[in-house]
């Protein structure tokens, strides 16, 4: 149901703001639906894996309601790059 509701969300841009269909056909055009093997296995396509920069080794990082890939090296930066912001969310968070 999740998906469905972005796709709404989406569709009110088309209306609302012309000038940003062209985002909204960038993130629905890497959309594709997967369903996981016996093992529970998914197959990620290669033009996503492209745009993700995925190879080898994948992170699965579980974010509230979602789970999203990473490259390890790409997380990495994106944490070390992050970790003086944490801090100042914490307190956002808990005051």
């Amino acid at each position: 149901a999740k998906w469905q509701d972005v796709q709404q969300e989406l569709l009110k841009f088309r209306r609302a703001d012309p000038a940003a269909w062209n985002q909204v056909r960038l993130v629905i055009g890497q959309a594709v639906e997967v369903s996981p093997d016996r093992q529970g296995r998914i197959l990620v396509p290669g033009a996503l894996q492209d745009a993700a920069n995925l190879s080898g080794t994948v992170l699965l990082i579980g974010n509230l309601d979602r789970v999203e890939l990473w490259d390890p090296v790409t997380y990495g930066e994106l944490v070390k790059e992050q970790a003086g912001d944490f801090q100042h969310f914490a307190h956002k968070l808990f005051g």
